[in-house]
């Protein structure tokens, strides 16, 4: 079984912070499963367990291997499709839109309590690109402790899930919204 993140999930979702920092190789269902064949294995199934078990925008592959490797060919033409319809305009584009929804909603709700959820690399990303990241008064993390650490650039603190016991905030933004159902629980 293999876990990575599914390419077509991060265009869907706008997570383009994931590529600054997550990881050397991104696949979607066709990739993976190519790449694997041309590995000597065969596919057996493909995100075989429901989404609601799954991780933020995992894409599952179970495959075995087989006794002889099959040569496939990859369709040149579809991935160079693929591929322009990423192009940096592109995701500059639609990240500033992002980021601007970001802002709006952070203005709207100033006078509101507000902090965020998660201090990954997405957290950072999204938060050096926005203008109102002032109007949150902190981070948590469930990786954190008591003792705040500082995020670069915003230098807010973040802390782990312990203050909420004595700090309740209006409004929790979620920056690893890829996981927004356990964080829902955990902040229950």
């Amino acid at each position: 079984m293999i876990e990575v993140h599914d390419l077509d999930l991060i265009l869907k979702l706008k997570e383009f912070s994931l590529f600054q920092h997550e990881h050397y190789f991104y696949f979607d269902r066709e990739t993976l499963s190519n790449f694997l064949t041309s590995r000597g294995f065969e596919v057996l199934s493909i995100n075989f367990i429901p989404d609601s078990l799954r991780r933020a925008n995992s894409l599952l592959v179970l495959a075995k291997k087989k006794e002889s490797k099959n040569l496939f060919e990859i369709d040149i033409q579809k991935r160079i499709s693929v591929l322009n319809h990423f192009q940096r305009e592109w995701i500059q584009r639609e990240w500033k839109s992002f980021c601007g929804s970001i802002d709006d909603w952070l203005e709207k709700h100033k006078n509101s309590y507000l902090i965020g959820y998660g201090a990954g690399g997405r957290a950072v990303m999204t938060l050096a690109a926005i203008k109102n990241y002032k109007h949150l008064r902190f981070l948590v993390d469930k990786a954190f402790g008591t003792d705040p650490v500082y995020t670069p650039k915003t230098h807010l603190p973040v802390y782990g899930l312990e203050i909420l016991k004595k700090e309740h905030p209006d409004f929790v933004l979620v920056f690893s919204y890829g996981y927004l159902s356990e964080i829902k629980n955990e902040l229950k």
